[in-house]
């Protein structure tokens, strides 16, 4: 349960590394090709890192199932990771639309540029999901010690 709630943390963070890697770009009306793939790489390296703690929450969260198999803590887990997925799919917008607002790119998806971009106004919008998103954690994180006070304390 220790390692389950350590690892939460880590988890938990990795979205804040994600975030703050649009500091530096938040006054830039855009980015040319080589700054963008940076970018992507260094995103992609972070995700990396968190769909890796996520396993981990996983497989050590199973230590705070009770006798009749019940999982608050594996269920709340796995709802704040839905939220921080749609988080990081916004950060992932914001860089793109930043990369192609000037370059008018289009995908395979028909996503095309949002007309009305401005990476400073965006990047608020995604400051905000950040802020619903500490709390979300702090609510998981408190169940989770809750658990570890109720007698899990060594498991």
């Amino acid at each position: 349960m220790r390692e389950s709630f350590s690892q939460f943390l880590l988890y938990s963070n990795s979205i804040w590394e994600e975030y703050y890697l649009m500091f530096p770009l938040i006054q830039e009306s855009s980015i040319d090709k080589t700054r963008y793939n940076e970018y992507l790489r260094d995103i992609g390296d972070i995700k990396l890192k968190r769909y890796n703690a996520y396993a981990r929450v996983q497989s050590l969260a199973i230590a705070f199932r009770d006798e009749e198999g019940r999982t608050d803590v594996e269920d709340s887990v796995r709802a704040y990771a839905v939220e921080v997925n749609g988080v990081s799919a916004k950060i992932d917008v914001w860089l793109r639309d930043l990369y192609c607002f000037p370059n008018q790119c289009f995908s395979a998806e028909g996503l095309g540029t949002d007309i009305d971009f401005n990476s400073y106004n965006t990047f608020l919008k995604v400051a905000q999901s950040m802020q619903t998103l500490k709390a979300r954690a702090e609510e998981v994180s408190t169940l989770m010690v809750s658990r570890l006070e109720k007698g899990g304390a060594n498991r």
